[in-house]
């Protein structure tokens, strides 16, 4: 705790920051050293509500860390009711008091004023109660997103709520924006959210907001660029969707531009050749223009009637825009993310991301998987590809040195090897559902293909009588050795998958590898395999740091070594994996279980699972495990589980392979009428 305590401060407020557990909170708070500094970044913007579980918690725990502590926050957010309970108008009767609540009502009224309030209104008819928390309070913040619910009853209420949000020193404002609910934007403004009716084209004219910060805007229509919004130089943040801009205009005038986000603007044609502000450090575009507004483009350029494009930021077809040098991501950029929903977008070569640090990509039609490594730096946060086609590959891809790598439901025209198992400091690697593309077929890509070293079954595979010869010597044990690793996802395309959009499954061949030992993964805790072609569970191959361990999918006949011996395990899932009554004969658990799930494996003989030292087991799965409808063993398991979690949040179901429910138990209620 010394050490701990002796952090720098900025050290001590991060870690709290990013605490979500209440309880430890509590536990910090209740460390004099600590109570200031975690009083102040856990609750320095508090979220009031009328229930004590949703939120920061109600009201009644607010008033009490003034009561215990003499502590306020700076900002309270709530919606309308929460706020007069809070304020004590509901003491004369204008309000109910809190629903639901558990925590002793403290009457003693807490003056407020001083802090800055948010107002969340989710109904037209609260303007009265929003106009009374006004006058007593210092009111930074209105929220009118949730009168979209009542479009009719909003007209009827426009001029109340309309000089209420004029006279008001707002900092931040997210409201519906129509022509006949036009609203007059306090100069104040730092934060603001517009929703707009997408048949509406409105002009707006944002220059009078010097002290704007962030803009946010849906549905608006009838303006051609983004800089016609006049928007100051004081931006930060940008979030722009389903809206009918044609370009984003010059940005570079925005130098306090941090963050860009562009989404759902179909009409949007300029992204590849934007100018971006240097100042920019998170950039997420979705690209939806359609193939016909493409070929136009490519076509006039051709003929030299568009001089904004030149011929090569097009595919050679002229179907899809092609990103490559073109593009002039800013230096500062460290975060980036691109999807195409309209499948007119490929990465070509030399993209100009020598600086980036997180890049994630989804739905490329076209992918140079060869170019772009070749355009990353040698070390990089984090890369995730999704969805996307990934063009023919030749020799070895040399990723570089990362912590995170996703790779999930690509297509690549060929297998090839990687220089994964050399990275020195990947801590999570996800591989998933991705597939080969061969004639005619899709061939299911082994996750183990991208971790071996070895030639003999990293080499492209085809749908052969010799390959398939080839692949039935299976290699011997792959040894996992990476010592960063503390999330690993393999799994692997099955006929159960529907990855692939025309509905084909992938082609399976014969299995490529027969075991894993992960015993080299020294700082694993979350562990996923699915639909590998491992016949053999050896458990002695897991390492004991592990805490989450799912396998599911598995055609398993035989269970090596025994669970217990993974001291560190909290949840289990053993789905779908052929397992009987007579593998978990001999099985027994850690102490520290705390879900157990073995759905959809037949077990008829419930004796077999020994649970008797899981002490903090809270939740057991068992849906369609069983043939008959009174499994042996099932009371016996029924009235161990009771004995061993009888609180509250426990959760112990039994169904047969039919789905009918044997017995059902929340909390120690039974929601079945099954047996007693």
């Amino acid at each position: 705790m010394n050490i701990f305590l002796n952090l720098p401060k900025e050290i001590l407020a991060l870690i709290i920051k990013f605490i979500n557990d209440k309880s430890k909170i509590s536990e910090l708070i209740a460390i004099l050293p600590l109570r200031e500094l975690a009083l102040e970044e856990r609750f320095s913007t508090y979220h009031v509500t009328t229930r004590c579980n949703h939120g920061d918690g109600c009201s009644e725990i607010l008033k009490s860390l003034y009561h215990q502590f003499k502590f306020k926050p700076s900002k309270i957010i709530g919606e309308t009711s929460a706020i007069h309970v809070l304020l004590n108008f509901g003491k004369s009767g204008s309000l109910a008091t809190i629903s639901n609540c558990y925590h002793e009502d403290i009457s003693d009224a807490v003056d407020y004023s001083m802090c800055k309030f948010e107002i969340l209104l989710r109904c037209c008819n609260h303007f009265f109660e929003l106009k009374r928390i006004m006058n007593h309070v210092n009111v930074v913040g209105i929220d009118l997103y949730g009168l979209f619910s009542c479009p009719s009853d909003i007209d009827k209420s426009a001029h109340s709520y309309l000089n209420a949000i004029k006279s008001a020193s707002l900092e931040t404002l997210r409201t519906p924006y129509k022509i006949s609910f036009m609203v007059e934007f306090p100069t104040s403004l730092k934060h603001m959210a517009l929703r707009l009716r997408e048949n509406e084209a409105i002009n707006l004219d944002l220059r009078t907001l010097v002290n704007l910060e962030h803009f946010e805007c849906q549905g608006l229509f009838g303006m051609k660029s983004i800089m016609d919004l006049n928007i100051s130089t004081s931006i930060k943040g940008l979030k722009i969707y389903s809206s009918g801009f044609e370009e984003l205009g010059d940005l570079r005038s925005l130098n306090k531009l941090k963050t860009l986000q562009i989404s759902g603007c179909k009409e949007l044609i300029d992204f590849i050749k934007c100018c971006f502000p240097d100042s920019l450090d998170y950039v997420e575009y979705e690209h939806r223009v359609s193939a016909s507004k493409v070929t136009e483009l490519y076509e006039s350029t051709k003929i030299g009637m568009v001089e904004q494009f030149d011929i090569s930021d097009f595919s050679n077809d002229g179907t899809s825009y092609c990103m490559h040098s073109n593009t002039n991501f800013p230096t500062n950029l460290n975060t980036l993310c691109i999807s195409d929903h309209a499948g007119t977008l490929q990465l070509g070569s030399n993209l100009k991301l020598k600086h980036i640090g997180i890049l994630k990509l989804g739905n490329i039609s076209k992918l140079d998987l060869n170019a772009l490594l070749a355009s990353l730096p040698k070390v990089m946060f984090s890369l995730s590809i999704c969805t996307s086609n990934i063009s023919s590959f030749e020799g070895k891809a040399l990723f570089p040195d990362l912590n995170e790598l996703q790779l999930e439901c690509n297509k690549f025209e060929n297998i090839f090897r990687t220089n994964l198992h050399e990275l020195k400091i990947l801590s999570i690697l996800n591989l998933k559902h991705n597939v080969s593309v061969q004639p005619e077929k899709y061939i299911r890509f082994d996750p183990f293909q991208m971790l071996s070293i070895d030639d003999s079954i990293s080499s492209i595979i085809e749908a052969s009588e010799e390959i398939e010869t080839k692949f039935n010597k299976q290699s011997d044990t792959v040894n996992v050795k990476m010592q960063k690793m503390m999330n690993l996802s393999l799994i692997q395309a099955s006929q159960k998958d529907p990855i692939l959009s025309n509905g084909t499954r992938p082609y399976i061949i014969d299995p490529i590898v027969s075991q894993v030992s992960f015993i080299g993964c020294e700082n694993l805790k979350f562990l996923t395999i699915i639909g590998l072609d491992i016949k053999v569970l050896n458990i002695n191959y897991f390492p004991s740091t592990l805490e989450n361990l799912t396998i599911e999918e598995l055609e398993l006949q035989s269970i090596k070594g025994n669970f217990e011996n993974l001291i560190h395990l909290k949840n289990l899932t053993l789905k779908e994996n052929q397992i009987n009554d007579l593998m978990l004969l001999n099985q027994t658990f850690p102490i520290s279980l705390k879900t157990l799930n073995l759905s959809k494996n037949i077990i008829n003989d419930l004796n077999c699972l020994k649970l008797d030292n899981c002490v903090n087991l809270a939740d057991l799965i068992l849906n369609e495990v069983a043939t008959q409808d009174q499994p042996k063993g099932a009371n016996e398991l029924k009235e161990l589980f009771f004995r061993l979690a009888p609180a509250k949040g426990t959760h112990f179901v039994l169904t047969t392979t039919n789905s009918q429910t044997i017995f059902e138990f929340y909390d120690g209620i039974d929601y079945s009428g099954g047996p007693q």
